[in-house]
């Protein structure tokens, strides 16, 4: 079989498209206001990386799993609160102190969502990547026929061969009660009792097989489809990824699933860097699976069975539906190594808006501060030498991105007490560059430079632009008129060595 991009893929989510906002702007640049600014990537054919053009963004209410009824999966049908332009950026304008789910949907692609609760005058930034959504066809065997193996694809990191998954005559049907990738999922021991055995139809022949699939300790974190978080019983808990993937199966283009009462078994291999974990989190038996809820964002354990094989690193479980499949271990964890991330501007100044922080294993989400980096000891006495990747991305003043990469490398070492204020963290203070230059855009003085160090302290922001200030010597205080004192040069930009106003049109000694 051959695999191909994914044409007409469904956006994921619900039918509510109440705007939550009230300037859906997708070019808009941000403001004082409550906002969500997006980058969104995308991976091409050629295996690079860019800027995603028209992709749409649907944002809705959080809605929590044990609040609500279970929903099929839905397609958005509605205008979306924003599109992504030509650099693949959007800024939405958010009602504050609301907790939401927001999705980011394009054609041909599989779609990503992220939950965020902006406190007033927040300006929220995420970035996220949409990969290819990639399509198989296979057919099923009739009974007495053996088992059909699907291999499915590889990852963005080039994980190759992630999953497998057998499927047998009679596994697949329509009108179950799991059909199409379920947002609000049925569990096991919850069936429906309006979709029995009866208004099945089994499934036969060639069908269409949809797939994507990740490798946390290899991919970007900005792919993972949904933050890495549970329902726990306590509330919202982290979890420790060890793989992912998405199915779905398509009968002559109609929507199918397992079939009532049926199982389909799969199997993943889990990266070798994360064997000893997972073996460890095996034998305490913390190797769980897990389904994404797309109303939430978050994923719910599956009762099914499963095992781990230490060494071919292969774990094994079967599944009663199939939309989003996670393999995690929940926390507490054995041992915690630890990166510490601050995002920094040119000035040396920490940046608390409009920033997205990614560090590869991390459990404890996208953003700035303290990463726990789950691990665990087979022997207390041995470290774990804990490796990866942390991407810090900013919004800048400008309207465009700016964003950096650094490796990290530190230890679980101490029996489980490294972690997050318990021992010292490998400490990232990451520099961007914010600031608007010449010729770029501000909506005030201190958007292109800094006042001390030497950074654009020849500018100011004349007419929404960054250029060269008035009143750096007598000549221009005289002949160059002002309306603004943001058109005016700082002390370090001018001969008098103080901060000039604007009086009468003209920049001059307050």
């Amino acid at each position: 079989d051959t695999t191909m991009p994914a044409d007409n893929m469904p956006g994921q989510g619900g039918d509510d498209n109440t705007q939550p906002g009230t300037n859906p702007d997708p070019g808009a640049t941000p403001t004082d206001a409550t906002t969500l600014s997006l980058l969104v990537n995308s991976k091409g054919d050629d295996e690079t990386f860019g800027p995603l053009a028209g992709a749409s963004i649907f944002i809705e209410p959080f809605s929590s799993p044990d609040a609500a009824e279970p929903i099929p999966h839905m397609t958005f049908q509605g205008m979306p609160h924003g599109v992504t332009d030509d650099n693949g950026l959007a800024t939405i304008e958010i009602d504050p102190d609301q907790k939401y789910v927001f999705h980011v949907v394009a054609q041909g692609h599989g779609a990503i969502m992220r939950t965020f609760e902006p406190a007033d005058k927040d300006k929220v930034f995420h970035v996220v990547t949409l990969l290819p959504v990639f399509s198989t066809t296979v057919t099923l065997p009739e009974d007495g026929e053996p088992p059909v193996e699907v291999v499915l694809g590889d990852t963005m990191g080039g994980t190759a061969e992630l999953v497998t998954i057998k499927l047998d005559a009679g596994d697949l049907a329509f009108k179950t009660a799991t059909t199409s990738s379920a947002l609000r999922l049925k569990q096991a021991d919850e069936s429906d009792d309006d979709a029995g055995s009866s208004e099945e139809e089994v499934a036969t022949g060639e069908i269409e097989v949809r797939f994507q699939a990740w490798d946390p300790f290899a991919d970007d974190p900005s792919s993972l489809p949904s933050d890495l978080t549970m329902q726990g019983t306590e509330g919202e808990e982290p979890l420790a990824s060890y793989g992912m993937f998405s199915i779905e199966f398509f009968k002559d283009g109609q929507p199918i699933n397992v079939t009532d009462g049926q199982t389909v078994a799969w199997e993943m291999t889990v990266n070798e860097q994360l064997a000893v974990q997972a073996a460890d989190a095996f034998a305490q038996n913390k190797l769980n699976v897990y389904s994404m809820d797309g109303g939430s964002g978050l994923w719910i354990e599956d009762n099914v069975p499963k095992d781990y094989n230490a060494e071919t690193r292969v774990f094994a479980s079967e599944s009663t539906h199939f939309s989003h499949k996670n393999c995690d271990q929940p926390g507490p964890y054995n041992c915690n190594g630890c990166v510490e991330v601050t995002a920094k501007n040119e000035c040396g100044e920490a940046i608390t808006q409009n920033v997205n922080v990614s560090v590869s294993g991390s459990s404890s989400g996208n953003r700035q501060g303290c990463h726990n980096l789950p691990s665990a000891l087979v022997n207390p006495r041995e470290p774990i030498n804990l490796s990866g990747n942390v991407t810090v991305s900013a919004l800048r003043r400008a309207g465009n991105v700016a964003q950096e990469r650094v490796s990290y490398s530190t230890q679980c070492n101490d029996g489980g007490q490294t972690g997050c204020g318990t021992n010292s963290c490998q400490n990232f203070n990451v520099e961007l560059d914010v600031m608007s230059d010449k010729n770029e855009s501000c909506t005030e003085r201190a958007d292109c430079g800094c006042e001390n160090d030497g950074i654009g302290q020849g500018l100011a922001c004349i007419e929404g632009v960054c250029k060269d200030c008035l009143g750096k010597d007598e000549a221009s205080r005289v002949n160059d008129p002002c309306s603004s004192d943001e058109h005016c040069c700082r002390g370090a930009a001018n001969d008098l060595g103080v901060d000039l106003v604007c009086e009468d049109f003209r920049c001059v000694q307050p």
